[in-house]
């Protein structure tokens, strides 16, 4: 064969190896994913993580690193590709910006934040709002007719609240609610460590306690969130973070990561954070079941 014959199948071989390479990008791309250390920043992550891998990605996972200061180092120095936040924390603790109360402004701020201070992407934000709130037992709701926390104000003087400690002086607690809205004189005021905080609403010794927007034991009914009608918490949405390299090489992950967010809704974290908190099965487990009956995968 002659030179230029040989030259001329090396470079149809490169040509059909490069090809090749671009069509097969996402099973040869490996993707780190992170988590903080708690039930719902896990299972988001395991949840993202098989939704990767079902798109022919290879992952390594990285979960329940810790805190923010964690993640956001390990997201610096390229040990981490991508993991689940929620906006005001990324507005609030890494990009030192004030509070936003209306959620769609508090994301624009962060997805603009983080490309100009790390180029880094936000991605689609979910429903999901993993608030500071207060919850109080169907019944009692029902009775009372309380929905709102303008409906818990005047409702008060005839409910037992249980407090975490702090929370009847904090500014974003008992203290601002009553500046905020006036009102808010629980019949009694009386604080529990927050790991019993339900379990003294269901045995009677409470009304109200102070919760988060989709903790687990929400997803019984017994006890329902008070919707925050006047914006007085920020918005927690929870939106993935992932590094522009990263996003660059395998821009494909947008794609799946984003449907995965826009079906995850408050409701449906409680569901599924019950599933392992309460339930007791295991993430890899609850995450699977979560993407089958939502037929992102077969």
């Amino acid at each position: 064969m002659s030179k230029k014959a040989i030259a001329a199948v090396s470079v149809l071989l490169a040509a059909s190896c490069l090809f090749a390479g671009l069509a097969s990008g996402a099973a040869k791309t490996k993707v780190v994913i992170g988590s903080k250390d708690f039930t719902e920043s896990i299972l988001i992550s395991e949840i993202f993580a098989q939704a990767l891998e079902s798109s022919g990605f290879e992952v390594d996972r990285k979960q329940a690193l810790g805190g923010t200061a964690i993640i956001q180092a390990a997201l610096m120095a390229g040990d981490l590709d991508l993991y689940p936040e929620y906006t005001s924390t990324a507005l609030l603790t890494v990009l030192k910006e004030t509070p936003d109360f209306d959620p769609k402004s508090a994301y624009a701020k962060v997805k603009s934040g983080y490309a100009e201070k790390f180029g880094m992407t936000a991605l689609d934000m979910a429903p999901l709002n993993n608030s500071q709130g207060v919850a109080i037992r169907r019944e009692i709701a029902l009775k009372y007719g309380v929905k709102t926390l303008t409906d818990l104000s005047a409702a008060a003087p005839n409910l037992r609240l249980c407090a975490t400690p702090e929370f009847e002086e904090r500014p974003d607690g008992l203290a601002g609610l009553k500046a905020r809205l006036g009102g808010f004189e629980f019949k009694s005021v009386r604080v529990f460590d927050k790991g019993i905080k339900y379990e003294v609403l269901r045995n009677g010794e409470a009304d109200v306690n102070v919760c988060f927007t989709t903790d687990a034991h929400l997803a019984k009914g017994d006890i329902i969130a008070v919707e925050d009608d006047i914006s007085f918490w920020p918005p927690y949405n929870m939106v993935p973070i992932i590094r522009g390299d990263a996003l660059k090489a395998s821009p494909g992950i947008a794609e799946v990561l984003n449907r995965i967010s826009a079906a995850l809704d408050s409701a449906t974290m409680q569901a599924l954070n019950a599933r392992v908190d309460l339930d007791g099965k295991e993430y890899r487990e609850v995450a699977g079941t979560f993407l089958k009956e939502k037929g992102f995968v077969k």
